[in-house]
């Protein structure tokens, strides 16, 4: 190969490495939303993004490694339940991918969406329960990160909140009208 073609190979993959590394700490709001399959709603994601964990990166395909707990308890409304998944190597992201790696996963995992604009994603149904306005309920999220007993509310919502690994996220169905959550 001669000097003039080694040269502008290396420029090339110069050129690309950079551009790779410059959109790995970018995130357009139009890139890689979340599928309308099985798990989702319909609507376009959000591009904020937040962390707990100890690294912030808004691109899939760059952040962590890392493992998830998700549990949805119902104990307000019969039949009652308490599910529990766990997902294993996923990249860290926010809350609605996870939601929807572990709904690829076990299929047992189900849940539905309604996009509200810029204030993103609210879950409506998790494993077939429904939460509603006539009845006054809602899924509370609520999380427990490693090393804290103490499950805390979601500081974001899950267009926006970026689990840390080992993370417990519970989604508790809730009641305004009792105030148990």
């Amino acid at each position: 190969m001669s000097s003039t073609k080694l040269l502008c190979s290396c420029l090339f993959l110069l050129v690309v490495l950079t551009a790779y590394t410059q959109a790995c700490g970018k995130r357009n709001s139009n890139d890689d939303k979340p599928s309308t399959g099985s798990g989702s709603g319909s609507g376009s994601g959000s591009g904020s993004s937040n962390s707990s964990g100890p690294m912030i990166n808004a691109c899939c395909q760059c952040g962590q490694a890392m493992d998830l707990s998700l549990v949805v308890n119902n104990q307000i409304q019969e039949p009652f339940f308490e599910f529990r998944t766990e997902i294993k190597g996923v990249r860290q992201r926010e809350l609605i991918y996870q939601l929807e790696a572990a709904s690829n996963k076990d299929k047992r995992f189900r849940f539905s969406l309604k996009h509200f604009g810029s204030m993103g994603y609210l879950i409506t149904t998790m494993n077939d329960l429904v939460a509603s306005d006539a009845n006054k309920t809602y899924w509370h999220i609520v999380s427990q990160p490693q090393g804290n007993n103490l499950f805390q509310s979601l500081p974001l919502g899950i267009s926006s909140y970026m689990p840390a690994h080992n993370e417990v996220v519970m989604f508790n169905f809730s009641s305004w009208a009792t105030s148990s959550h």
